[in-house]
C-alpha cells in the first residue's frame, strides 16, 4: 500500500491508493467546463463583432467592479496554495482568468460609449477567452498524464534510472533490474544507500 501523506479521503482496504484521482478528475472536469465557457464567449463575441451594439455602461461597470474585487480576493485566497494538488491550482486559474476578465470589462465598460465602444467589447471577450481555453487545454493535458501515471514534469527519469542501473551492473553485475521509485523511503539504509557514495 502506498504511503499517505495526507489530505482528503486517506487510502482504504478497497482503495489502496486513497482518492486522490478524485481531485484530479474534478480538476479534469473543470478544464472541460472552462473550454466550453471560452467556446461560448468565442462565438457570442464574433457575433457581436458582425453586429456591433451599444451595452448598457452602467450596469455593466458596476458588476464587472463587483466581480473584480471578488475575484481578487478568491486569488489571494488560494494564491499560497496553488501548487498543493491540481485541483485547487485548477480553482486558483479559474480565479484569476475571472480577475482578468473582470479587468478587461472594466476597461471595456469606461470605453462603451465611445466611438470604439461597440467593437472594444467583443474584442476583450475574444482576448479574454483565448486566454482561458489555452490555460484550459494545459490542464487538460496535465490532468490526462496524471490518470494515465505519466511521470511528473521536470523529473529525467532515464538518467536517474541510468545511473541506478549502471551502479547495479558495474557493482553486482546485475544486468536486469526493475526500479520502482517511492515518494518516501522505505526506512532502510545500508547497501540501498551505498551507489551514490564515491
Amino acid at each position: 500500500m502506498a504511503p499517505w501523506t495526507g489530505g482528503f479521503c486517506p487510502p482504504t482496504a478497497r482503495h489502496t491508493y486513497g482518492f486522490k484521482r478524485g481531485e484530479v478528475i474534478a480538476a479534469l472536469v473543470n478544464a472541460v467546463a472552462l473550454i466550453a465557457v471560452s467556446l461560448v464567449i468565442g462565438r457570442e463575441a464574433l457575433g457581436r463583432l458582425l453586429h456591433p451594439t451599444l451595452v448598457a455602461r452602467d450596469l455593466m461597470l458596476a458588476v464587472a467592479l463587483a466581480a473584480l474585487a471578488a475575484n481578487v480576493g478568491s486569488v489571494l485566497l488560494l494564491r499560497r496554495h496553488e501548487k498543493d494538488d491540481v485541483n485547487v491550482r485548477s480553482a486558483f486559474l479559474h480565479m484569476a482568468q475571472d480577475a482578468l476578465a473582470s479587468l478587461v470589462v472594466v476597461a471595456a465598460a469606461l470605453l462603451a460609449h465611445t466611438a470604439v465602444g461597440p467593437y472594444v467589447d467583443p474584442i476583450a471577450a475574444l482576448i479574454v477567452g483565448f486566454a482561458v481555453l489555452r490555460s484550459a487545454l494545459s490542464l487538460v493535458w496535465e490532468t490526462f498524464s496524471t490518470l494515465l501515471e505519466g511521470a511528473p514534469a521536470g523529473i529525467d527519469l532515464e538518467t536517474l534510472f541510468g545511473e541506478v542501473k549502471g551502479f547495479l551492473h558495474d557493482r553486482w553485475r546485475v544486468a536486469h533490474a526493475t526500479l520502482e521509485p517511492e515518494v518516501e523511503g522505505c526506512g532502510q539504509g545500508g547497501v540501498l544507500e551505498s551507489w551514490r557514495q564515491p
